[in-house]
């Protein structure tokens, strides 16, 4: 994700695809987008976030998946640069002191802001991941799309709490120093565990 190309790429895509005036059209522009974006740097397509609105007065931000995100004060200039549409990928912040618990980074700038989820989506969110079923013996998590995700031995206890129906964000793993390649954030408790794919989904039903 740290190549030089795909922010290029990403830009041509934007540009030909995201602007349809039909909801419909936009969100088929949104999974071409993602799945170009999914092969080219090995990722999951529901890695990929996309921004349906946002304002860089109170520094809120809501997502496809209905789910609201506020900015920390100080980043919140960052904002102006970005743009509905725009995809973004969202990682733990490393940093222990930081201000916020995520870090999300926009990759058609290639900036990031702090941040903390405000809003979890809305029930009837036809875009929201959600959990399909749970084996905490093994700490395998199954989603409604067919994917399949293995939580890491020491997070596996979190997931007592979890439960069929909760709306989940796919996250990256920002650490070093902490096993597991990705996040899943179960945006109905504001809590994450640190997973790995075992089993590749379809990015919508």
């Amino acid at each position: 994700m740290k190549t030089k190309v795909l922010p290029y790429c990403l830009a041509l895509l934007i540009g030909s695809n995201l602007h349809a005036s039909s909801e419909n059209k936009a969100l088929q522009a949104f999974k071409e987008v993602g799945k170009a974006l999914s092969l080219y740097v090995d990722k999951p397509l529901c890695l990929w976030h996309e921004i349906e609105s946002f304002s860089s007065s109170d520094g809120s931000l809501k997502l496809e998946d209905s789910s609201v995100w506020l900015v920390h004060p100080n980043d919140r200039k960052i904002l102006q640069g970005w743009k509905n549409h725009d995809l973004i990928f969202i990682q733990q912040s490393a940093d222990l002191l930081a201000p916020c618990n995520y870090l999300l980074t926009n990759q058609t700038t290639s900036e990031s802001l702090h941040a903390n989820l405000s809003l979890p989506p809305d029930p009837k969110s036809q875009h929201a991941f959600r959990i399909k079923d749970l084996d905490r013996g093994n700490g395998h998590v199954h989603l409604q799309d067919g994917s399949i995700w293995n939580t890491c031995f020491f997070y596996m206890p979190k997931l007592k709490n979890w439960k069929a129906g909760d709306p989940i964000l796919v996250g990256l793993n920002g650490s070093n120093f902490i096993r597991g390649d990705y996040l899943l954030i179960n945006l109905a408790l504001d809590e994450f565990v640190y997973v790995n794919l075992l089993q590749k989904g379809e990015s919508y039903e």
